[in-house]
């Protein structure tokens, strides 16, 4: 990859936000790799993206839970 295509990668917020949006955790390279941002806060923004999936994790097992307990007789 060319510089100029990885600069752009690294230095645009909205590429990691769409790539949380889109692919959760999997995103999480795009925030370690980058420079620009300081450890605490490549570690703060890794736990809030782990929190949030893990919480879309649990909400998506109890709704399947709920469906299924209206669907058995």
């Amino acid at each position: 990859m060319d510089k100029v295509k990885r600069d752009w990668i690294l230095n645009n917020v909205w590429t990691f936000i769409l790539g949380v949006l889109l692919i959760g955790p999997f995103a999480l390279p795009l925030l370690w790799r980058n420079p620009k941002y300081s450890r605490s806060t490549k570690v703060l923004w890794s736990v809030i993206v782990l929190a949030f999936t893990a919480f879309l994790i649990w909400g998506s097992a109890k709704m399947g839970q709920m469906a299924l307990d209206v669907l058995q007789p």
